[in-house]
């Protein structure tokens, strides 16, 4: 009777710790694994070996807690812009390229309808990422981040006429540390972009003044003239700004060359007369 009492209290004791485990396995499908939190995902993506587990090496791949934790995304998990992992972890389409305009619908719609967000034979559509990165997300009014945007539009823009540093002193400037020069996109809209020839363009024809007037309060009517993207090669396109730049160019090749000679006749002179000057005895 004691044996067989032992036995039952056995099988109750091993019952109740079954009944939560059962329980749980029929709660939990086994091909979906529960969604890690972020810092279970950089436990892997803080690794550099991460970088080349593809077929083709992809460096935005290497994601760290310290990247996460600065960007203006910090307080959210991956996976409020990543798909949550599959039975094969990574979903073969990943949802993070869409999820931007889940909380930023105005932007997505300006850009959707915007020269960035039509298909170009220039190439691949720039996103939000191309403009912004993926995971270092800074605050738009962050120390630095109108020159580094700019430097992002030169990558794509890398022709004389659209390069916003070297073509124009408002790129060159910006360059330099100032913050109150105006960069590329407060001219052509941050995402809504639009090309000149287009009449809703900021830079239109019809617009350009009303958008330098952002600035120049006073600008008159002939303001809109300047040219902004002064060089297309060596010399500019329009025929005052090149006469004028021949004209500096002249002055300038004159001035170093009458110096030049100058320099070149009096050390000449001196040799000629082996540095003696005025008062000076020729010795005996």
């Amino acid at each position: 009777m004691r044996r067989l009492g032992s036995l039952a209290a056995v099988l109750v004791l091993v019952g109740a710790l079954a009944m939560p485990v059962a329980a749980l396995a029929q709660e939990v499908d086994p091909s979906t694994p529960p969604v890690p939190t972020s810092g279970e995902c950089v436990v892997c993506h803080a690794l550099p070996a991460v970088v080349t587990e593809g077929l083709v090496p992809n460096p935005d791949l290497l994601v760290t807690r310290e990247q996460v934790d600065a960007s203006v995304h910090g307080e959210l998990a991956c996976t409020d812009c990543h798909s949550p992992l599959t039975g094969t972890l990574h979903p073969a389409n990943d949802r993070a390229p869409t999820s931007c305009e889940g909380c930023h619908e105005d932007a997505a719609t300006q850009y959707a309808a915007g020269a960035h967000g039509q298909a170009s034979e220039a190439g691949p559509r720039p996103t939000c990422t191309t403009c912004h990165t993926a995971h270092d997300v800074v605050a738009v009014d962050a120390p630095g981040f109108d020159e580094q945007v700019a430097l992002r539009c030169a990558a794509c823009h890398s022709a004389m006429g659209d390069r916003p540093f070297g073509s124009n002193p408002l790129g060159l400037e910006t360059h330099l540390g100032r913050i109150d020069v105006a960069t590329c996109d407060d001219c052509h809209e941050p995402h809504k972009v639009l090309p000149p020839s287009d009449p809703k363009s900021s830079v239109s024809s019809q617009n350009k003044l009303a958008t330098c007037q952002h600035c120049h309060d006073d600008a008159p009517p002939n303001f809109k003239d300047i040219e902004i993207h002064v060089a297309s090669g060596p010399l500019p396109d329009d025929f005052k700004l090149r006469l004028a730049t021949l004209w500096m160019l002249a002055i300038l090749i004159f001035t170093f060359a009458f110096f030049g000679w100058l320099t070149i006749l009096g050390i000449r002179h001196e040799w000629r007369h082996g540095g003696r000057g005025p008062g000076r005895e020729t010795p005996r």
